[in-house]
């Protein structure tokens, strides 16, 4: 039906847009929303993103509603600002709970968004947008669940003893126990009031979450608006091309080239040419060999070279226009990337695109000569399981953006991957390293190849330090819940490579590398630039005769927080108020009323350990016990670089009768390792 409908729009019946309006303003505003975190800023996003759609309805292959939220996924930036004044027009539960979601870690907050959205997309769809294996977003999920729930937790009546675990009961609930395990709770359910309890209360909670995310919808006033920003589309008129015309223009092409072959030997293809013609319609694939091209929306896309070696391949391409106007940057080019072999089974890839890109929009390097020597266009790719490749496939590139243009512009590139495989130098490290006696680093091995390298390594707790975490977790109603303890277990971090130069390599941000809850050993792989440790400034090409060495450059691990005080909400300057909060130290609170008449309550104090900076998750209740959410300023400085600290910067927005005194505890801590140069470094070759 939609393609139908996409036809009418193409052929001029704009009207027949409005049922896309209908169909995706909704999911589009209502995700938009709680990333962007601003009513009136989503409803701009969901307007610009309807119109972009309409401009690219001509181009559009597959999934109408996948290649939409992708959008919306790739062009909205994630904010943490949730002082967005549509919190105030919800109800007190809604609003906490609302709060609850949008301070969710960014993976999570999407996985769990998408799963209520009703967009036609399976399980395994949502997953690809979230650039997650169905697995992992599944766990994110949960783990969003989990997060949220600590709220309603207070409304959900606690299993006995002796029963079923909560996260046992919901696993029910959500129909993901084997056959076997299903039967056994269902007998135990008939006998057992208390867990039929939790099951009635899992499902109310089910509803209210779907019912906020559901929340606010867009009026038909918004259509018009959407409607008013289209220009209506000419149908087009395509000259039939008759078989004997086909025939006339293969005869001419036969002639021409039979003349003139002898005196270009360098055009060998012409009886691919031929055959594009007859498939296509048009000289659009293969120009030369080695060189695969496309034109689309007056621009050309040509595919120059492809490398490959054991670790990944490099895929060099150029983009050219003799009328669009072309950015030199490459960031807003839009691929996909899948290999198909020759039974017509697809491999999941995955790439990321010119790394001189990637640092260009960090901000960490200027435009110098050596930027304009390397600004071709490059894509790494690699398969995303290891090892999974055929010896012979077909690599798909399909490119749907070009610096801002939309277009179709799908290469097929054949490749002989076994022969291109060359000789890599793999050597095997074992160096373990351990940091504040709590978490162990080790190196497992060292790859170099042609075009890159790459280190494979584990970052684990020590056993001491998940046991003290597991014990704090048994303080709380966290040990309801597995997947929520295991993610207590999980370290990340970062490790750099540095050759003999001092020179560091910079690293290839593969899009698995991100996941959540990727499993151990992991891999890092780096291509052959180097820059400073900063990689502000860019060196060149690293020497094929190099040595190396790996940094540990960061370290980044949560706990659960058991620091909690109550702070007088009496007017004071500067009072001593000292707290050992492990690494950090406060020394002084401030209360007093700003120029609105409302308190503000600052706290300050020391680091205590330099390479150590903790994040800490304040929570806030009044007299009563409610929870509240006060403005917090603080939370915009950079507490990890100086010595003095403010952990918090409070505005009390008068919310009802006032409060003699506030409840401050630290839900969860964030730990993260900050490590100098040369501080943890460990020879590979």
């Amino acid at each position: 039906m939609e393609t139908k409908i996409m036809k009418d729009v193409i052929s001029g019946k704009i009207d027949a847009y409005h049922h896309f309006i209908d169909e995706y303003k909704n999911p589009i505003f209502q995700l938009t929303l709680r990333l962007i975190q601003h009513e009136e800023m989503a409803k701009k996003y969901t307007k610009d993103i309807l119109v972009k759609v309409y401009q690219q309805l001509p181009y559009i292959e597959g999934n109408i509603s996948f290649l939409i939220l992708e959008m919306v996924l790739a062009e909205v930036p994630a904010k943490t600002q949730v002082d967005d004044p549509w919190l105030r027009a919800l109800k007190p539960r809604e609003e906490v709970l609302e709060r609850e979601l949008r301070v969710l870690p960014d993976g999570r907050k999407r996985a769990f968004i998408l799963s209520y959205l009703n967009v036609g997309l399976s399980e395994a769809d949502k997953a690809n947008l979230c650039k997650m294996e169905l697995i992992e977003y599944q766990e994110a999920i949960k783990l969003a669940k989990n997060s949220i729930r600590k709220y309603l937790h207070e409304t959900i009546p606690k299993p006995l003893e002796n029963c079923y675990e909560l996260w046992q009961l919901q696993d029910y609930k959500d129909e993901k126990l084997s056959k076997d395990k299903r039967q056994e709770m269902i007998d135990h359910l008939e006998f057992c009031p208390p867990c039929r309890d939790v099951i009635k209360a899992l499902e109310s909670e089910e509803k209210i979450m779907n019912d906020l995310i559901h929340l606010p919808a867009l009026n038909n006033d918004f259509n018009e608006e959407v409607m008013k920003g289209l220009t209506p589309y000419s149908a087009k008129k395509t000259a039939h091309r008759t078989w004997k015309f086909q025939l006339l223009i293969v005869g001419a092409l036969i002639f021409i080239f039979g003349i003139t072959f002898p005196l270009v030997q360098t055009i060998k293809p012409y009886t691919k040419l031929v055959g594009n013609y007859l498939a296509h319609g048009s000289f659009y694939n293969v120009w030369d060999e080695g060189s695969y091209a496309v034109t689309d929306n007056e621009i050309t896309v040509d595919i120059t070279s492809i490398e490959v070696d054991p670790i990944h391949m490099v895929i060099t391409y150029k983009v050219d226009s003799d009328n669009k106007e072309l950015m030199s940057r490459n960031g807003l080019d839009t691929v996909f990337v899948e290999a198909v072999d020759e039974d017509g089974k697809k491999h999941s890839m995955e790439y990321s695109p010119n790394y001189l890109e990637q640092m260009n929009q960090q901000g960490l390097h200027e435009e110098t000569e050596l930027y304009e020597q390397n600004r071709e266009r490059k894509l790494y790719v690699k398969p995303l399981n290891s090892g999974s490749l055929p010896p012979e496939f077909t690599l798909h590139v399909k490119f749907r953006n070009v610096n801002g243009w939309a277009g179709v512009w799908n290469i097929k590139v054949p490749l002989q991957y076994k022969k291109g495989m060359g000789k890599t130098e793999l050597v095997t490290v074992n160096e373990t390293v351990v940091i504040d006696d709590k978490i162990e680093v080790e190196i497992l091995t060292f790859e170099k190849g042609k075009y890159g390298s790459k280190i494979v390594y584990d970052m684990r707790l020590k056993e001491e330090e998940v046991s003290r975490i597991d014990r704090k977790l048994k303080q709380t109603d966290a040990h309801y819940e597995k997947a929520f303890l295991d993610s207590f277990h999980r370290i990340t971090g970062g490790l750099t490579l540095v050759n003999n130069q001092n020179e560091y390599l910079v690293p290839i941000p593969y899009p698995s590398y991100s996941a959540f809850n990727k499993k151990s050993p992991y891999e890092m792989i780096f291509s052959t630039l180097t820059a400073d440790r900063d990689y502000s400034e860019y060196k060149g090409e690293d020497s094929p005769d190099s040595t190396y060495s790996t940094e540990i450059r960061y370290l980044q691990y949560m706990e659960p927080g058991f620091h909690s005080f109550t702070v007088p909400l009496k007017e004071v300057e500067n009072e001593p108020f000292e707290i050992d909060l492990g690494g950090y130290k406060t020394e002084t609170l401030t209360v007093n009323r700003n120029e609105y008449g409302w308190l503000d309550v600052i706290l300050s104090g020391r680091k205590t350990q330099y390479n150590l900076t903790r994040d800490f998750y304040w929570e806030y209740h009044d007299d009563t016990g409610t929870r509240i959410y006060p403005e917090d300023k603080a939370r915009y400085d950079d507490n990890g670089v100086e010595e003095n600290v403010t952990f918090f910067n409070l505005s009390l927005v008068p919310q009802g009768p006032p409060s003699s005194s506030l409840f401050i505890q630290s839900g969860i801590i964030l730990n993260n390792y900050i490590f100098k140069e040369n501080e943890h470094r460990i020879p590979l070759n």
